[in-house]
């Protein structure tokens, strides 16, 4: 049975970053197809025209995604969690840089 130090401390699993990826992707998969599958009328389409920045999102995604479990893996948790929190401070100097907002 796991405990609650296993499950705060994914150091602690000596798991994979890239199996921890797999795992919750699946999950979230999992999940929001059975939302889709048990709602009425509720069908997932995306126009062609659409695709291709569909795909760049997703792989934008998976890349940060990934690089937010190799840092859990490999940094300490606190300093982890200060980076990932200050996401939207950096994504408005960006957005202020790049798209003069």
């Amino acid at each position: 049975m796991l405990s609650a130090k296993y499950i705060l401390d994914p150091n602690e699993l000596n798991v994979d970053g890239l199996d921890l990826c797999l795992f919750r992707t699946f999950v979230a998969f999992a999940v929001s197809a059975l939302i889709i599958k048990i709602s009425p009328g509720v069908t997932f389409s995306v126009p062609r025209s659409q695709w291709k920045i569909l795909l760049l999102r997703s792989f934008i995604g998976t890349v940060g995604f990934t690089c937010y479990v190799y840092a859990i893996k490999n940094i300490p948790m606190g300093l982890t969690m200060i980076l990932f929190n200050t996401a939207p401070f950096w994504a408005s100097i960006m957005s202020w840089v790049f798209l003069r907002e």
